[in-house]
């Protein structure tokens, strides 16, 4: 699926694909991805801790 969205998308060619580590191909694809697609440290953190919560609540009503 990666190979099908880099090559496919001719960001690279297929040869620099598999020349490639994972780690660079996912750079890459974050890299052409939308800013509005991907979340910043401040979200994630904030959605961390709503499923935290949620979660210690959803065990505090299975413990009553």
């Amino acid at each position: 699926m990666l190979h099908r969205l880099v090559v496919g998308g001719k960001m690279v060619t297929a040869f620099e694909f598999w020349q490639m580590t994972p780690g660079q191909v996912w750079w890459l694809v974050e890299d052409m991805m939308p800013q509005s697609v991907i979340q910043k440290p401040k979200e994630l953190k904030q959605l961390y801790d709503e499923v935290k919560a949620r979660q210690a609540k959803e065990k505090a009503a299975q413990d009553d």
